[in-house]
């Protein structure tokens, strides 16, 4: 029987029955007005205007009663063009005759881009993921300005430059934390691709790109060879290598994991109900969250050790590790399916 490995983009989520959106219960978040109307538009009866009394029923001011309001935000589109200065005294009273206006720093040409669309470049390409030619193209669309792939670059290392302090910063309060995430992702570099390692937790992700996917890899991003506290990841052997932390395997990942194991031996219950165990972890932490809590109590936990060890002692039952006592063979010992 063909062993299957575990589905990446396999979804967790089981079917409810639920009809789609909120539930029942379910917290919504109401749209409010940024700020006060800055037009109005007043609706008149259809009779009223094609009246001949229209304009003296409207200067009157006691004919039209507002019987109801309604606001739609819209987004405001524009550019502005700001026109810079320098004066020279020509007669100044004081008796200065050189005295001359400079232009701000970064004002340096005759017509030149302003930091707003070096914002929104740094923005699209770094948070949105758009390449320079489409950020060229929405530029071009939404403002009427044509910029460079060449200019569009330059601006992307100019934001780079500008928040590189506070990239640092990041960084150096995950390695500070407790508990980090860690992760990687192919992506199409000049061609080829490379991976983009992510370490982060609630509160901040630190970002970088590298030729290498492994040990190699993560270790260039800088944060796990210096971290102390729990690494959160998946099953790849790449995370396990580094020994100075301690690790915890993603629930999502481990359940992938289980559901494989499962399909691949029917008969085996030892995944299942690993699984199911999980998931009852998962409810009784969220089910503790909603009471305010900031643990469960000490029985529920006793509780859901026991059963933790109780599944893997079957689990040794149904994949007995491999007999050691077999004379030694050249090549890799033989592993226990499933079972890690």
């Amino acid at each position: 029987m063909a062993i299957r490995k575990a589905k990446k983009d396999r979804s967790l989520r089981e079917k409810t029955g639920r009809k789609t959106g909120g539930q029942k219960g379910h917290k919504g978040v109401n749209m409010k007005l940024p700020h006060e109307p800055d037009e109005v538009k007043v609706h008149l009866p259809e009779k009223c205007r094609t009246c001949p009394n229209l304009c003296s029923c409207s200067a009157n001011g006691q004919v039209f009663l507002c019987t109801e309001k309604r606001y739609v935000v819209e987004a405001v589109i524009n550019t502005k063009v700001i026109e810079h200065q320098t004066v020279k005294a020509i007669d100044c009273p004081c008796g200065e005759s050189k005295l001359k206006g400079e232009f701000l720093e970064n004002v340096r040409g005759y017509i030149q881009y302003g930091d707003s669309f070096t914002a929104i470049s740094g923005l699209l390409s770094t948070f949105g993921a758009v390449s320079t030619d489409r950020i060229q193209t929405i530029i071009d669309g939404m403002f009427n300005v044509t910029l460079s792939e060449g200019t569009i670059c330059s601006m992307i290392e100019k934001c780079a430059l500008k928040v590189k302090p506070v990239v640092q910063k990041i960084r150096e309060l995950l390695i500070g934390s407790k508990v980090v995430n860690f992760d990687e992702a192919g992506v199409r570099v000049e061609g080829s691709t490379q991976w983009v390692h992510n370490s982060s937790n609630e509160k901040y992700t630190y970002l970088t790109v590298n030729k290498k996917r492994g040990q190699v890899g993560i270790a260039d991003n800088g944060v796990i060879t210096n971290f102390t506290g729990t690494a959160v990841h998946d099953c790849w052997g790449s995370y396990w290598r580094f020994e100075n932390i301690s690790h915890a395997v993603c629930c999502a990942h481990l359940l992938r994991e289980l559901i494989a194991a499962s399909e691949n031996n029917p008969t085996h219950i030892w995944a299942k109900r690993l699984e199911n165990l999980l998931i009852t972890m998962k409810s009784a932490k969220e089910k503790a969250i909603e009471q305010n809590k900031t643990c469960l109590d000490a029985s529920h936990i006793s509780s859901l050790e026991r059963e933790y060890d109780d599944i893997m002692a079957y689990a040794n039952i149904e994949c007995p590790p491999p007999d050691n006592t077999e004379p030694i063979k050249r090549g890799k010992r033989k592993k226990v399916k499933n079972v890690h």
